[in-house]
């Protein structure tokens, strides 16, 4: 962001022969605008700007809630070290001097794209289960309260899959801790080639994964339970200690007008889960009547 067209035609020329994709604001409402529309990683402003400036964006883009961190470099003419705490203060991570340097400019650009790298894998950590990198727990509970209150506004089905991993406890015990963690991440692997691009899936905790699936009913939920039953069912999962293959549990529930909220439809889908157990393993059963029975 710069109000002069010059400075945004070169600094705009020296990120694209970088293989940066650049766009440009005029003034910080024009800014606010584009950063709203499509957040970008990086922002790159000038201080002074007519009617909203370059620390008062930086001010703005660390109070808004963006779907992710913009890591932002302020370029001025004030080279005072006063002139840098106030940016840095203002939300600014990094300060540099006019005239704009190229070499400069695009070694502190590749500084900051390794604080995002760092960023996003932390970011990706705090939301995912690290071994089979789907959604933990916790993450997992604040999607799937997001996505219920989603569907019921658009009075969408969703239907919810819970899976545990048959006598998993066995694979630890027999083949060891790795083999255990191969069966792990080989069950999330199928997981999400076979899960619609609109699901949800996470890892609760231990052997027990929860998948939701808006848009179907119960009879068609069940269904693609099934299939993963089956797709699980035949693969063969490589450990140290050899092969090794392990069938699965389902659990499959609807949420209906008698459903009070989200951890109710989890609790559904974990008594039908529980009755699939009961009834010898290996085997898909569901919560209530499913047309089709």
């Amino acid at each position: 962001m710069d109000d002069d067209p010059t400075i945004l035609r070169f600094v705009g020329a020296v990120l694209a022969s970088a293989g940066y994709e650049v766009s440009s604001a005029a003034d910080g409402l024009e800014a606010v605008a584009a950063i709203e529309a499509e957040t970008p990683d990086f922002l790159i402003t000038d201080w002074r700007m007519p009617n909203f400036d370059g620390i008062e964006l930086c001010r703005w883009v660390r109070q808004a809630r963006l779907p992710h961190y913009v890591y932002t470099i302020v370029m001025t003419a004030r080279t005072e070290v006063r002139h840098m705490v106030e940016a840095i203060s203002a939300g600014a991570d990094d300060f540099f001097p006019k005239p704009v340097r190229p070499g400069e400019l695009l070694s502190r650009m590749q500084a900051g794209t390794r604080i995002l790298e760092r960023e996003r894998r932390l970011l990706f950590l705090s939301r995912h289960d690290e071994l089979t990198e789907l959604y933990n727990r916790r993450a997992f509970y604040a999607r799937g309260r997001e996505l219920w209150e989603e569907t019921a506004a658009t009075n969408t089905p969703l239907s919810c899959v819970m899976l545990d991993l048959d006598h998993f406890k066995r694979v630890n015990d027999e083949l060891g801790h790795a083999a255990g963690d191969n069966a792990l991440a080989a069950t999330a692997a199928v997981l999400r080639q076979s899960s619609p691009d609109y699901s949800v899936a996470g890892r609760l905790g231990g052997e027990e994964f929860c998948v939701l699936l808006p848009g179907r009913c119960l009879p068609e939920a069940r269904d693609w339970a099934e299939s993963l039953r089956s797709t699980l069912a035949r693969a063969v999962i490589c450990c140290e200690a050899g092969t090794l293959s392990l069938t699965v549990s389902a659990g499959v529930a609807l949420r209906t007008p008698d459903t009070r909220d989200f951890e109710q439809l989890l609790d559904h889908a974990d008594r039908a889960l529980f009755e699939a157990k009961q009834q010898g393993r290996n085997r898909v059963c569901c919560y209530g009547p499913c047309e089709g029975d």
